[in-house]
């Protein structure tokens, strides 16, 4: 991240769009075709969420969304943010397409919550757009001219195997990570993992001698070994593969 203050960025190469800035926050328009149905509006662009498309339940009911045929992943989740429900439901889809100014994105999941809360609830905007398609791009946002500009970098590609479960890095406050996330019926649920269970070590090692790049990886690797204590201090042994879910 850097600021730009006495000269011009180098927008170069760059896409050029609108940019409605106020209050610290950017929103841009964006466009979502799922099951045949185009879904367009303004998105709230949010650097500290780690999903893609993630809807408003509002959203979700003005369009309909709950109702498009197509599978469904449904994914129960922890939420640790301030002003959030302790556990909700996420129901994932796979888009048709995601289309960002003149770039279109594939091989991209979207996401809404039926019973949206905080920044997914009754919103003055379609939704929220998180890292899953900001990685993908270089940013520049000048908030002045209300103007964003993105370059891509990193090309689509088809989705990586799953293992049926998230988990969050607190290696600063307990002994490893926790699990936040599982998907209904995954492969991880029926081994037996639960939400609030703390993991040891993976394949052997330790979670505190992992990198964050090395931790990012482990989502590629076609098995994992886990070493793991429960909420009520249970130790626990499962092995797992991963599994294609679309």
């Amino acid at each position: 991240l850097k600021q730009y203050i006495s000269r011009q960025a180098n927008t170069e190469g760059y896409m050029d769009l609108p940019n409605n800035y106020e209050n610290d926050r950017s929103k841009l328009e964006a466009e979502v075709q799922v099951g045949g149905k185009r879904i367009h509006g303004w998105f709230l662009m949010d650097t500290g969420s780690g999903s893609t498309f993630s809807f408003t339940s509002k959203a979700m009911k003005d369009f309909g969304i709950d109702k498009i045929d197509g599978k469904r992943l449904y994914l129960d989740m922890a939420n640790l943010g301030i002003g959030d429900k302790s556990l909700e439901t996420i129901v994932e889809m796979m888009s048709d397409y995601i289309l960002i100014g003149s770039d279109t994105i594939r091989y991209t999941e979207i996401e809404y919550t039926p019973e949206g809360i905080g920044a997914l609830g009754d919103r003055p905007y379609l939704g929220i757009i998180g890292n899953g398609i900001w990685d993908k791009f270089n940013i520049i946002i000048d908030a002045k001219k209300q103007k964003l500009y993105l370059r891509r970098h990193k090309a689509d590609k088809p989705l990586d195997k799953k293992y049926g479960y998230s988990w969050q890095n607190r290696t600063d406050i307990c002994q490893g990570w926790i699990v936040r996330g599982l998907y209904r019926n995954s492969a991880a649920c029926e081994a037996g993992l639960e939400i609030g269970d703390t993991i040891i070590s993976v394949n052997g090692r330790d979670v505190k001698n992992y990198t964050w790049d090395e931790e990012d990886d482990l989502s590629k690797f076609p098995r994992q070994e886990l070493n793991i204590i429960s909420a009520s201090g249970k130790q626990k042994y499962i092995t797992l593969e991963a599994k294609e879910y679309w």
